[in-house]
Parts: C-alpha cells; structure tokens; sequence
C-alpha cells in the first residue's frame, strides 16, 4: 500500500512539475503569468502588500498614479531566500504633485537576490523626480562591500543617484537607502564604485 501510494505522489508530483507553464522548473520566467493587480491611486493613498509566499527572486506590483495630484505607495514583503531565510523588504514610492501629467499605468519590480528595483515603462522621464525608499531586512549582505558601492542606474551610461540617507547593518542585515530621486523609470540597483 505505501509503495502504490508513493507512486501515486511521484507521478502526481511529475505531471504538476512537467507542466509548460510552471514555477517549478523556470521561477524566474514567470512574472507575467502571476496574478498582478491594477491597482488605482488616488492622491495621497497607500497601498499595502504583504506576502509570505515560498521563495521568489522577484516581485511585481502594477499601478495606476494621476501624476497631477501624486500619491504615496507602501509596499511590504516577506519572502524566503535561496539560503532559507526569511527576509523582509519595505518600499515607499513618492509621487510628487505635477510629477507628469495625467493618468500612468506603470509596474514595480523589487530583484530579491541583487536588492534592486525596477521601474516600467522605460523610459519614462518625469518633470519632477519621484522619490524612493527602499529597506531590506535580514539580507544577507556579505556580497555587499557597501563601502565600495553606490545606488545608482543600471541602463546604459552610469548615473549617480541623489539621496538623503545610506544606512546598514551586516549583523542584522539592514540595508536602507531613503531620499532617492529617481528622474526615470529605468532598473536601478547597487554598484562598485572602484
């Protein structure tokens, strides 16, 4: 009986895990397919997110901002790393007043391995700069030298990004970068400075 019901889990296991499209096999691929959101923002409205899914290497939130009026958006996730452990990302998005004008559709992508960002549609420039928070808790930073880097835009000529404060902690695993203008929507994320 325990055999045929081994069997039974294997081949159960094999057809899920086989399947064309499935988060098993290709977790990175699979973005698109996950259930994303529009979520409308209405001048100084927050959102909130929180997950605490199995592991992921990246994170997606769509929105809708009216860049006449602003707004202000709250993102939390905890997540698992490759290492097993359980880490937590806090984002806030600052949409000033007149930062463009009308309605925008846009998407937010946090990297979980590299502790980067990603905004679309790219490129997208504003008339005045949004402004990002970002904190990774419990990360494990031994790759970051953070001395030896920056945050900075990662498409095409090096940008050195503005920003008010460069706080972390490698016995906890803070890393918190607050104030940053951002003048376009583009993937930004740390880089050497040698």
């Amino acid at each position: 009986m325990k055999i045929k019901l081994l069997f039974i889990s294997i081949l159960t296991i094999s057809f899920f895990a086989c399947g064309e499209d499935n988060s098993i096999l290709n977790p990175n691929l699979n973005l698109d397919s996950q259930n994303n959101t529009f979520t409308k923002i209405n001048g100084d409205t927050s959102i909130v997110t929180v997950d605490t899914t199995f592991f992921k290497q990246k994170i997606s939130q769509s929105l809708i901002v009216n860049g006449d009026k602003g707004g202000k958006i709250f993102i939390k996730h905890l997540f698992k790393n490759k290492r097993n452990k359980i880490l937590k990302l806090d984002a806030v998005l600052t949409i000033p007043d007149s930062a463009y004008k009308g309605d925008l559709t846009f998407d937010i992508i946090f990297d979980l391995e590299t502790l980067g960002v990603e905004l679309y549609p790219s490129p997208f420039k504003f008339d005045k700069p949004v402004i990002l928070d970002l904190k990774f808790m419990n990360a494990d930073l031994k790759e970051f030298e953070l001395k030896e880097f920056n945050f900075d835009y990662l498409d095409g000529d090096s940008e050195h990004l503005k920003f008010d404060k460069l706080k972390y902690d490698f016995e906890k695993g803070l890393l918190e970068i607050t104030g940053v203008e951002i003048p376009h929507f583009s993937r930004y994320g740390w880089t050497r400075t040698k």
